[in-house]
């Protein structure tokens, strides 16, 4: 939670604020966007052809490493990373943003 505040704290300043590391797996950032879809931890398990247990071990690994509780917590930081992360490190970390576009 120190690093969720630490973080949100910088918005009253001037200075631009810290991109903390995220260092995300390519199946963590395949994750993250099967659950911001609106997939259930079911539903996304089953895509990645996991189980549900392993759903919550990688979201409850990621929560660890970003110091806080909670889902929720975790969605508004990575949300503030991303929002504060130059536009390079984005593509860098998490691949193309723009949706993909059936043919």
């Amino acid at each position: 939670m120190e690093t969720l505040t630490s973080t949100t704290a910088t918005y009253g300043s001037d200075a631009t604020p810290p991109v903390p590391p995220i260092a995300l797996a390519p199946r963590e950032r395949a994750l993250l966007r099967l659950l911001a879809a609106g997939h259930t931890d079911t539903s996304a398990a089953r895509r990645l052809y996991v189980s549900p247990r392993t759903v919550t071990n990688m979201l409850r690994a990621l929560m660890d490493q970003l110091g806080v509780n909670n889902r929720f917590q975790l969605g508004i930081a990575l949300g503030l990373h991303t929002a504060t992360a130059p536009q390079s490190l984005w593509f860098e970390r998490m691949g193309d943003p723009s949706p993909v576009v059936d043919r």
